[in-house]
């Protein structure tokens, strides 16, 4: 019982999603903690160890800056809108716009960078 525990805990901030090959990430993260901002250092995944640091960005964003060290999953790595957040409206990589989004996360193919979720 102990185990599954600890893996429900990491899940929320990421899991490995056999179905597409992709990394999820962030998934779980409750909208209350990015005040203080996330940070997740060298989480072990299938793909290497996966860092990241998400926190707020004035009223209607959120910031997420990556660090090396995984390799691209094959299905790329999706980032999951925290829990009750608006819909996205925008996203941007690098400073420049993704085309491709749900309403919900975005699904990206190169790591590491910095992206901006706006709701």
């Amino acid at each position: 019982i102990g185990a599954e525990y600890v893996l429900a805990v990491l899940g929320m901030f990421a899991y490995e999603r056999p179905s597409d090959a992709a990394l999820v990430i962030a998934a779980g993260v409750s909208d209350a903690w990015l005040d203080a901002g996330v940070v997740v250092e060298g989480l072990a995944t299938w793909w290497g160890p996966l860092s990241y640091s998400m926190r707020r960005d004035g009223t209607h964003a959120l910031r997420i800056d990556t660090a090396s060290g995984l390799a691209m999953p094959p299905g790329g790595v999706v980032i999951q809108a925290p829990l009750c957040a608006r819909p996205l409206v925008r996203v941007e990589v690098d400073g420049e716009p993704l085309e491709a989004f749900s309403a919900d996360g975005a699904r990206l193919r190169r790591w590491p960078l910095s992206v901006v979720l706006h709701f």
